[in-house]
């Protein structure tokens, strides 16, 4: 299905929303821009009903029209694509009208994860932490974590700053009853519901802490379009994207 528009950012988050010629939203998250969604990557998913499609429609013709303004290459953007003509423009403040689209769309959108991996941490009696990550979409959400990205986060005195502990040189995951999720070896599917979880040795004591993952995730199907040579993600992006996820604060029993 071709595009009818797409909204990209790439700083201080990765995302990307896409709105098709039959009003459906896909949005993808490889590093979210919201701290309170920071702790989930992957696509989500919604539909416009055919009155907000035709608004929609006619935004896009309205950012086809309007004369190019300049723009930074981490800004925001919204790019419209009407009858074989594109045109690609600053997302316009937060009371502009793209802007405002894009955050109902977003809010939209969050409601139905469809590959999405959430991560949890948990803080064990001796010190440790147990990290868990959850497939909580509607489909296995494909994905590597990278076991030198690994670090923990510490609030001391209200403040976070990185933990003293070193990224593990072994880290393995289990998701019950299969056994190991091998997801720190190459990329792996977990299933709707599934959770796997690894363990992490902490050598510091602190009230609360984080937990932030990297790697690789691979974006639901529907969730791209052709890219530009302005594309923000790469005109030659790959199947597997970058990703990073922070747990929300854990607190020490």
């Amino acid at each position: 299905m071709a595009a009818l528009l797409t909204f990209e950012l790439a700083e201080p988050g990765h995302e990307r929303l896409v709105v098709d010629t039959d009003g459906t939203v896909s949005y993808e998250v490889l590093v979210a821009a919201h701290p309170a969604w920071a702790d989930r990557a992957g696509t989500f998913r919604a539909t416009l009903d055919p009155p907000e499609l035709r608004v929609t429609e006619a935004l896009a013709r309205d950012l086809i029209d309007a004369d190019p303004r300049t723009r930074g290459r981490t800004e925001p953007v919204v790019t419209a694509y009407v009858d074989g003509r594109s045109a690609t423009h600053p997302l316009g403040g937060p009371h502009g009208t793209a802007a405002e689209l894009l955050s109902d769309l977003v809010d939209r959108a969050r409601q139905d994860p469809v590959a999405v991996v959430q991560l949890a941490a948990e803080v064990l009696d001796g010190g440790d932490v147990r990290v868990a990550f959850a497939s909580v979409g509607t489909e296995p959400v494909t994905f590597q974590v990278e076991p030198a990205s690994l670090r923990v986060r510490v609030q001391v005195d209200g403040q976070w700053r990185d933990g003293r502990s070193a990224p593990p040189s072994r880290f393995s995951l289990v998701a019950p009853p299969d056994g190991i999720f091998p997801a720190v070896l190459a990329p792996a599917s977990l299933a709707p519901g599934r959770t796997a979880r690894g363990l992490l040795a902490v050598g510091e004591q602190a009230d609360r802490l984080r937990v932030v993952v990297e790697g690789l995730i691979e974006p639901a199907d529907g969730a791209d379009v052709e890219p530009d040579d302005d594309d923000l993600f790469g005109s030659a992006a790959p199947p597997l994207r970058r990703f990073r996820v922070t747990s929300p604060p854990a607190q020490r029993p």
